[in-house]
């Protein structure tokens, strides 16, 4: 059952994130025609491949992709005119898609979509266009129901999204600290350890996958 208020972002919006798709079930009328965006958080292959498809998502226009081995190299193809952004990071897939000049680096991205991340912990926040700070194990859970049941839902009156909607900064009230012989802000420092943070999750897990 989900809440009336994901119901209607889930089909309104026009920037859809699309978090730890693997190998779910999709429901066969599953289609996103208010979607011009897609963000793509720590999808595996085979998730990517099955819904990254001009079927479900008939007028895109940019993928925003913070995953790692899409599995099929070409996947671009399936789409005219789509632009796509990836993470400042080392990655084959990210460098052939921009030498074929398909694609770019954006060096915010990972922070755009990553509210809160650490490894030690296995949890992060995510932060959703026009849904705001979520837990990101209960945006997945709410969004794969949406996936697998879309031609089906129930829906409750209630906000049953067990979400952080105002997460504060425990770091905001600092302002400089040195680091090295540059002066950063400590919430800078810590922004940037977090991308590391993720990224590096990004290919340990892509790793394990291609040792299977």
């Amino acid at each position: 059952m989900l809440s009336q208020r994901f119901l209607t972002y889930v089909q309104q919006t026009s920037n859809l994130c699309i978090h730890q798709l693997g190998e779910q079930l999709l429901s066969p009328t599953l289609i996103f025609p208010n979607v011009r965006t897609v963000t793509l958080t720590q999808c595996t292959s085979k998730g990517i491949s099955r819904i990254l498809t001009p079927r479900i998502f008939p007028n895109l226009k940019a993928v925003h992709y913070l995953s790692a081995n899409p599995g099929q190299l070409d996947i671009y193809k399936r789409f005219q005119s789509v632009q796509w952004l990836f993470p400042n990071g080392q990655y084959l897939f990210y460098k052939c898609m921009m030498e074929e000049g398909i694609g770019r680096i954006e060096n915010r991205l990972i922070r755009t979509y990553i509210h809160h991340y650490r490894k030690t912990e296995g949890r992060l926040q995510i932060n959703v266009p026009w849904y705001g700070v979520q837990y990101g194990h209960i945006y997945r859970a709410h969004l794969h129901h949406y996936l697998q049941n879309q031609h089906r839902i129930i829906t409750t009156e209630y906000d049953i999204d067990d979400a952080p909607s105002s997460v504060v900064n425990p770091f905001e009230h600092y302002t400089h600290f040195e680091c090295g012989d540059a002066s950063v802000s400590l919430h800078e420092f810590m922004q940037q350890k977090m991308e590391r943070e993720f990224f590096d999750a990004l290919m340990e897990e892509d790793k394990k996958r291609l040792s299977y």
